[in-house]
């Protein structure tokens, strides 16, 4: 019989039922919860995305993470509700010409520097809350 991997502990407080089904990383935390800049982030985050649009998932589900490093999704068609709810952006977050086909969910995310949303086009934004 394996042994499963252990999940990170992130908790999102708007829903405290969420469980993340990430692996622990580090600290009790998945890549994505931790907030540190890891060599392999960037290239856990493509894997992520593209297994979302390999998905029959309804919400592409990005709820409280924390970005440490810039991400660039600049002309990205996200054909699905996307939810960055409580996500926190800590370096720059592109977007330019991205095209959200369904509700792109921002509320109560923290953008700590640029966030470019230049010639987007959304089906339905919601940022209340957010910071910029």
């Amino acid at each position: 019989m394996s042994q499963s991997q252990p999940m990170c502990s992130f908790r999102f407080k708007h829903d405290p039922h969420l469980r993340c089904p990430h692996p622990v990383e580090k600290n009790g935390k998945c890549i994505f919860h931790l907030g540190e800049p890891l060599e392999k982030f960037q290239e856990e985050l493509r894997s992520y995305l593209e297994r979302l649009k390999n998905d029959s998932a309804e919400i592409w589900d990005f709820r409280g993470f924390i970005f440490p490093e810039p991400v660039n999704w600049s002309g990205e068609t996200f054909p699905k509700k996307i939810d960055f709810r409580g996500a926190v952006f800590k370096a720059e977050a592109k977007f330019t010409e991205a095209i959200f086909k369904a509700d792109a969910f921002f509320r109560v995310s923290n953008f700590k520097a640029v966030a470019d949303f230049e010639d987007s086009i959304f089906e339905a934004a919601h940022f209340l809350g957010s910071t910029f």
